[in-house]
């Protein structure tokens, strides 16, 4: 997330989601983008005006902002497969981009 303050646009950075070892941003381990505003969830589904892009660091993080308008990408820091792995789920990666 802090890379992409180089870009220029402004950010909206949501803090205090579940399952995070901080509630904030954690400024110990890098600055808050110069273009960032930290927000909570609440603020951010106030917004009446769509995002241009919602980036996502689960399917936890993605369930939590269902109706926010924009388009989305998830970013899985893991490969497909561990994440099938992970979940149980019996199928094979050629399988699932099958589909």
């Amino acid at each position: 997330m802090y890379q992409l303050g180089v870009l220029g646009y402004e950010l909206d950075v949501i803090v205090g989601l579940k399952g995070r070892y901080t509630d904030g941003w954690d400024e110990r381990m890098r600055p808050v983008p110069a273009s960032a505003s930290i927000i909570n969830l609440s603020e951010a589904l106030k917004r009446s005006v769509p995002y241009g892009c919602i980036i996502t660091h689960n399917i936890t993080d993605l369930l939590d902002v269902k109706s926010l308008m924009g388009p989305r990408i998830i970013v899985l820091h893991t490969t497909l497969d561990s994440r099938l792995h992970e979940e149980g789920s019996g199928i094979t990666p050629e399988k699932k981009i099958a589909r």
